[in-house]
């Protein structure tokens, strides 16, 4: 009947030519003898690779293990006994096929051995059903040789052998296809509902499938009311799949995402642009169509499909197209095709492991050949009987060639990738196994181990792991999507025992944590050299478990310069809140939000290890900010003095990394308080003050709003906001001014002394502004010989406020410098003491009033013995 339908019903095609007048069951035994040695190969290469240890190429497979592993225990959906249940196995039924395994005694290692056979017995089933469509369509030798070419094909061999559920979902796409093309209904809901079930993107074709079949039901011809209750209570089962994973999700975690998905979306991306989505979900989306239909030849020139099946699958294509009676299922497959192919687009590893998510597309393509491969069989048949002999003849020859081509392609592509299964099994072994076993072997049950790779860490290492990815950890996407400098404040946070993961070698990223002592004490590394075109595993040049030192990150509690700086002030302030930027619980807390204008590249957060300028003890500080040219806001929460009334100051410290020389505006209920300074200083931390009044209202719900607007690149880090209930102004008199510097608010106290001890000379400079104090300037101080004023014999330079507080950032009032100048090297005699404040990056002088010409203000003379 099939053959039929595909070929108009012409009589010639409805008897079995070919092959399909031998023994069907020799074709399956052979079909199962290259599974089973597909399957013997692999092991053998795994085995090898992994110098007697049978490991997968993936260490995402044995995060599936992990879970399988609970599921046996009875722990379904932890994936650390005892802690609250994650979604991090996309997968929804793939667990529980290897949970069976794991029962039945394939455990520890073993689990591999298991799915590597699941995944044979699924290779076997899905080129058994491409072979026996083709003897469906009376392709003879031709539907056997692309079937055997589907299963020795070097990718579709690796992923049915690669531990993952790849295989499966190849599988139950053709069982669907198949159903369909031969019109066996109950067929195509099974393969449709359990491909929802294995992976989410299987959603996409069980949707089509059930609005196929509720077509059909509608247009079919008269029937009983059982047949046709029958017709579209199936139609709805594969629709109905889709909910059960969303559901249990929802159930089991709280959210209907796997976690798995919000880690890889593209619609997670920080900060969120819906251009840049939309541009690279087009890239890949082209890129996959160009890679089909320029027969699968990427940068790598690695094959996938091959120019012969994919010319006779377009072929295919077009006769489902071309045939009205069959047009709706050419038009099923086409929008499946698209649609697969804009879902894996909004994936940030649409590429990754060798096109794993492109596989069942690849997969149909082989079907579709068989397809395209009938058409050109019948149309051999249509002319056979008007054909000559060398007609005849030619068209042997050229299906032989076909046949062999295809065969050609599909072993060479064979050989490439066992060669890249070797070396990816290599890589695991090197790497996240011995991790693994160190951690085994060396640490106690209750260690705690931040990761990256979770699956190895986890499933050999035995100890509960902190997934800094968010696969498998709750929650920790988030940070993870928001950058490095998140992900270590994550950790800070949580606080592991050992941190087992990349540094620099997988990339800039972490190269920021390594480059802090959350890298301090390393306990095991291991290295291997990678192949960049093959490596898929993930590995990377160097690998290692570290333990981490929080000193430094308990440092960033607490500021370490302005209250040396301003005593007073911070005596009589009490700290309110601490808004922890990177760190997105902290954020939440205080309602902090954050924006960009256009693509700044990068990462939206960093994490360093500086010391804030001017520090002279616990000067160590590791913290995590943003990245910011748009604008920040968070609330402050105002407080009752002891009297009983509304606290009306504050006081707004921000920690930035001054990597870029700038301004910000602080604003207050969208009223501007002032706008302070960013000087350059790169690699340091700079502490900003800024007294915020509230004019006696507590602003909307209880809450006053806060917005910090910056005029270019602005790197916060934290924000301190104390209460000033308490305080009151220490200024000094106008009148007690020693010098001021002409059209601003920048004055030098006459209580300004000199100190002239055995090597030094040790200034007090005591800077003080009304409130109005502008701009960022440094200061010199000058030692000259009273006989030439000329030519500077000492010299000192430095921003006011131990060198990171320019008069932008001065608060009303005065704080006092303490300079020392090492004076050993210095010839006894009379000499003048200038001091002058200029532009640090024009090195423009203001004048001062008294001053000279140069800008310079002579504080008096000073005899050196």
């Amino acid at each position: 009947m099939l053959s039929a339908e595909f070929n108009n019903n012409d009589s010639h095609l409805n008897t079995h030519g070919g092959v399909s007048n031998r023994r069907p069951l020799v074709i399956w035994a052979f079909l199962c003898a290259l599974a089973g040695l597909t399957l013997i190969v692999y092991i053998s290469m795994s085995l090898s690779a992994g110098r007697g240890n049978l490991l997968m190429p993936l260490d995402d497979a044995y995060i599936h293990f992990q879970y399988a592993r609970q599921i046996a225990a009875g722990e379904f959906y932890s994936y650390n006994p005892g802690l609250p249940p994650t979604s991090g196995a996309t997968s929804f039924l793939y667990p529980y096929i290897l949970a069976v395994g794991y029962l039945i005694g394939f455990q520890g290692l073993l689990l591999g051995l298991w799915a590597m056979s699941v995944g044979a017995v699924a290779l076997v089933l899905s080129g058994g059903l491409i072979y026996a469509l083709g003897r469906a369509l009376n392709t003879g030798w031709g539907g056997v040789i692309i079937a055997v070419a589907f299963m020795i094909n070097g990718a579709t061999a690796w992923h049915f052998m690669s531990g993952m559920e790849t295989g499966l979902v190849m599988l139950f796409v053709l069982v669907t296809l198949y159903g369909l093309i031969a019109q066996r209904n109950g067929v195509a809901i099974l393969g449709a509902a359990t491909s929802a079930l294995l992976r989410p993107e299987g959603a996409i074709l069980a949707v089509l499938v059930s609005l196929f079949l509720l077509i059909k039901a509608f247009n079919a011809k008269a029937q009983t009311k059982q047949q046709s209750a029958r017709r579209w209570v199936g139609a709805f089962i594969p629709s109905l799949a889709i909910g059960l994973q969303p559901l249990t999700n929802v159930l089991v975690t709280g959210s209907a995402v796997a976690t798995g998905n919000s880690a890889k979306s593209l619609f997670g991306v920080v900060p969120f642009d819906l251009a840049y989505v939309i541009g690279r979900i087009w890239e890949n989306f082209i890129r996959m169509w160009r890679e089909f239909f320029a027969f699968d030849l990427p940068g790598d020139a690695r094959v996938y499909l091959g120019v012969v099946v994919a010319l006779m699958a377009f072929v295919g294509f077009v006769r489902l197209i071309w045939r009205r009676e069959r047009r709706g299922l050419g038009v099923l497959i086409g929008v499946w095709l698209v649609g697969m192919m804009l879902a894996i687009s909004t994936l940030d590893t649409a590429f990754w492991h060798f096109k794993r998510y492109q596989m069942p597309m690849i997969a149909v393509f082989f079907l579709m050949a068989v397809v395209g491969l009938s058409q050109i069989e019948g149309r051999k048949t249509q002319h056979k009987g008007t054909e000559t002999q060398r007609h005849e003849g030619l068209w042997r020859l050229g299906t032989a060639i076909l046949g062999v081509s295809v065969l050609i392609i599909a072993m060479l592509s064979s050989v490439d990738f066992l060669r890249s299964y070797i070396v990816n099994v290599g890589y695991v072994y090197a790497q996240p196994y011995q991790m693994g076993l160190w951690l085994r072997d060396n640490e106690p049950p209750d260690t705690v181990v931040a990761v990256h790779d979770v699956g190895m860490m986890r499933y050999i290492g035995g100890h509960t792991t902190l997934d800094i990815v968010g696969l498998t950890t709750a929650s920790a996407s988030d940070y993870w999507r928001n950058g490095p400098g998140a992900v270590a404040e994550l950790i800070i946070r949580e606080r592991p025992d050992l941190i087992a993961s990349y540094g620099m070698g997988h990339g800039l990223g972490l190269g920021y944590l390594q480059g802090t002592d959350l890298y301090a004490n390393p306990q095991a590394q291991y290295t291997v050299t990678t192949d960049n075109t093959r490596n898929v595993a993930l590995a990377a040049d160097t690998q290692g478990i570290y333990i981490p030192d929080y000193t430094a990150a308990d440092n960033a509690e607490t500021l370490s310069v302005l209250p040396q700086i301003y005593p007073e002030l911070f005596e009589n302030a009490q700290l309110r809140a601490t808004i922890n930027v990177g760190d997105l619980e902290s954020e939440r807390e205080h309602g902090y939000q954050w924006s960009v204008q256009g693509a700044l590249g990068g990462f939206p957060t960093e994490f360093y290890q500086f010391g804030t300028f001017g520090c002279v003890e616990n000067c160590a500080i590791m913290d995590g900010g943003r990245r910011i040219n748009g604008a920040e806001r968070f609330r402050l929460t105002p407080v009752y003095a002891d009297n009983g009334s509304l606290c009306s100051r504050y006081l707004l410290v921000t920690r930035v990394h001054a990597a870029q020389a700038g301004r910000f505006t602080v604003f207050s209920e969208n009223e501007a308080v002032a706008t302070r300074v960013i000087p350059l200083l790169p690699g340091t931390w700079v502490e900003i003050p800024t007294i915020i009044g509230l004019s006696n209202h507590n602003g909307q719900d209880g809450f006053a709003q806060l917005r910090v607007v910056p005029d270019g690149l602005y790197m916060p880090y934290r924000h301190y906001i104390y209460d000033l209930c308490s305080y009151q102004d220490v200024r000094a008199e106008r009148d007690n001014t020693r010098v001021y510097w002409q059209d601003t608010e920048i004055r030098l106290q006459r209580t300004s002394s000199l100190t002239l001890m055995a090597d030094q000379m040790q200034f007090a400079l005591d800077w003080y502004t009304p409130g109005g104090a502008q701009g960022d300037y440094a200061f010199f101080i000058h030692l000259y010989a009273v006989d030439d004023l000329n030519t500077i014999v000492k010299q000192y330079d430095s921003r006011p406020g131990r060198g990171m507080l320019p008069p932008g950032n001065w608060l009303p009032g005065g704080f006092r410098d303490t300079v020392d100048i090492d004076i050993s090297d210095v010839a006894s005699g009379a000499y003048r003491i200038a001091v002058g404040l200029y532009d640090p990056y024009t090195f423009e002088r203001l004048m001062p009033f008294s001053g000279d010409e140069q800008g310079r203000f002579w504080l008096g003379n000073v005899n050196i013995p």
